[in-house]
């Protein structure tokens, strides 16, 4: 098993300075995901970043990290960004295009996890630990497990709180499961519009929160109750009937689709060296 830092323990020393809580979220732009898929996922980004706007305060310094992945992969966010800064400059939406290349986003996702000159990352001590929440419907079309494995040796990358949900059941959960570590950090898949929505914004809102808990709680208490809680939300979601009469969405970033609970993927017109981070002490 990884090593498990506590970055309470290492925090004492600063216990009067603000700590950062970054959240990064792999999103896959592939073009399975247009219509419905990217257009739930652009809808919810622009609906929560005025919530986590709320959720900074004296102590907690919240930073959001966006890698979108297809044939190449792209940081929204050059380096972690602020829920009032990317609320203030608007939701850019995310259009689906190319191939499911995961590897290479696990390799780009490791170069950012350091501190190292380019890297998004703080001292251990001024930071929470951070949150990777991963999101696909697909399957690797490359060789991913090169990449996958430097991941795994980045120590920001094991100590972090990984969570991963497949759209649809089509979603290869192995390759889900290599990449949490954990087989209940695994979501079950999502096969509905309104399941996506509420999922998203669930696992954004439940990791910001819980993440950035202090004091006696241990970081593998909190990834525990964070998995335990987006699972049981998901125990409460129950399929809608689906309508008819729906309007099209643009297809590549599902912009003008409508935003009920009650649509599914179809009504939308879906088409169907590592970084080992030396300077973490």
């Amino acid at each position: 098993m990884p090593e498990e830092i506590n970055f309470d323990v290492n925090f004492k020393t600063e216990k009067f300075a603000r700590r950062q809580l970054t959240l990064f979220l792999m999103i896959d732009c592939s073009s399975s995901m247009e219509g419905g898929r990217i257009g739930s996922v652009n809808e919810t980004m622009k609906e929560l970043l005025p919530e986590l706007v709320e959720m900074e305060d004296a102590n907690v310094e919240l930073r959001l990290a966006i890698l979108t992945f297809a044939t190449e992969c792209q940081w929204v966010t050059p380096m972690p960004m602020s829920p009032e800064k990317m609320a203030a400059n608007g939701w850019s939406y995310l259009s689906a295009d190319g191939l499911t290349y995961f590897g290479e986003a696990c390799m780009e996702l490791s170069r950012k996890m350091s501190r190292k000159e380019s890297g998004f990352m703080k001292s251990a001590s001024s930071s929470f630990q951070p949150v990777v929440i991963l999101l696909t419907d697909g399957e690797p079309i490359d060789n991913y497990k090169p990449g996958l494995e430097a991941l795994w040796k980045n120590s920001w990358f094991k100590n972090a709180m990984r969570l991963a949900l497949p759209i649809d059941d089509q979603c290869r959960l192995d390759v889900l499961e290599e990449f949490t570590g954990k087989k209940e950090a695994v979501l079950k898949p999502v096969t509905r519009a309104s399941g996506l929505r509420r999922m998203l914004k669930t696992i954004v809102i439940e990791s910001a929160t819980i993440g950035s808990q202090s004091g006696s709680i241990s970081d593998g208490d909190k990834y525990t109750t964070l998995v335990e809680t987006v699972t049981d939300v998901q125990e409460e979601i129950q399929p809608d009937p689906v309508p008819s009469g729906n309007s099209d969405p643009d297809p590549a970033t599902g912009a003008g689709a409508a935003t009920g609970s009650d649509f599914d993927w179809g009504d939308w017109g879906d088409d169907k060296d590592s970084d080992q981070d030396s300077d973490w002490d």
